[in-house]
């Protein structure tokens, strides 16, 4: 297996938590608009 695809495997949950930490940043400033 490739380096990367075996460091991107073990942080996955770490890299989805931290996009997806970002998107409700977003969503929700999105919705506080007025």
């Amino acid at each position: 297996m490739p380096y990367f695809l075996d460091w991107y495997s073990k942080n996955f949950c770490a890299i989805f938590a931290v996009t997806g930490k970002v998107r409700a940043l977003s969503f929700i400033n999105v919705l506080g608009r007025p």
